[in-house]
């Protein structure tokens, strides 16, 4: 919540900034307008949770790899 909040406090400073810039560089201060009322509204509404994938947490297996690779790695490894 208070990252949420941390970032629409940013928005904010940038759309100020921006309405500041305007009278002097408009190109620069529409940059800047847009890009704070982008971090106010683009984040969306915060979840509970993030959904984990179905494969987190199961380990893989190691690969089995041809004989020449398998000398390669092991010389790498130093065994």
């Amino acid at each position: 919540m208070r990252t949420k909040l941390s970032s629409d406090g940013e928005g904010c400073l940038y759309v100020l900034v921006g309405l500041v810039l305007a009278p002097f560089t408009l190109g620069l201060s529409l940059l800047f307008v847009f890009g704070g009322l982008s971090e106010i509204f683009g984040s969306g509404p915060p979840t509970a949770s993030p959904s984990l994938p179905e494969h987190a947490g199961v380990r893989r297996k190691r690969p089995v790899h041809p004989p020449t690779i398998q000398a390669l790695v092991d010389s790498l490894k130093g065994t």
